[in-house]
């Protein structure tokens, strides 16, 4: 716990916390209790970190490109190149159907974030191994295996647990936009965010 406390609320990251935020927002904490507020920076950086992960291991595991060519390079058949993007696809919706019902009644749901990045992780280092190790059909079946972990654990299967990432985006850009809660709109603009790196 003493660890956990050093970084989340130690003058290092609260520094480095108030460089990357502007300054006027850097301590937003009108709406969060001291305790809550303290750990702010810490919590800011860790998001940052995961997100960045996050994008990583998708460009590492996008099927368009890097695993097509990959399954290439290993003299995979060509079926298995055929089943890379509706199986990545497919595979981050299907888990909503089944598990959003039990999330949303989990009392603290960050754990299911947890265990999906953690996933998504051990996924992208067997894409690894697989592409050092293995050739032929042999290489297509275990990369379609490590894809399939990759898609069930993506992080948008929590999606009800970063709801207040995207609250969060709004208020800044109402506020940045000079409109109040009430009279601004953003759900288009999240909506771009969201899905614009698609188009």
């Amino acid at each position: 716990m003493e660890l956990r406390e050093r970084w989340f609320a130690s003058e290092r990251v609260g520094r480095l916390y108030e460089a990357l935020v502007n300054e006027e927002d850097a301590r937003a904490c009108r709406d969060i209790g001291s305790e809550a507020c303290r750990v702010v920076p810490g919590n800011f950086l860790l998001q940052i970190i995961a997100q960045f992960l996050t994008k990583l291991g998708d460009a590492i595991a996008n099927p368009k490109t890097v695993l097509a060519w990959l399954l290439n390079a290993l003299g995979a058949p060509g079926v298995f190149t055929a089943l890379l993007v509706p199986i990545r696809e497919s595979g981050s919706l299907v888990p909503q159907l089944v598990i959003a019902s039990w999330v949303r009644h989990m009392p603290v749901r960050k754990w299911m974030f947890v265990l999906g990045s953690l996933l998504q992780g051990l996924a992208v280092l067997s894409i690894g191994l697989v592409a050092v190790t293995l050739s032929g059909t042999a290489a297509g079946l275990a990369l379609i295996g490590a894809l399939v972990v990759f898609s069930l654990a993506r992080p948008e299967v929590m999606g009800r647990v970063l709801g207040i990432v995207y609250r969060c985006i709004a208020t800044h850009l109402t506020k940045k936009a000079g409109f109040s809660p009430r009279t601004a709109q953003t759900g288009a603009v999240t909506l771009v965010q969201r899905f614009g790196s698609a188009l």
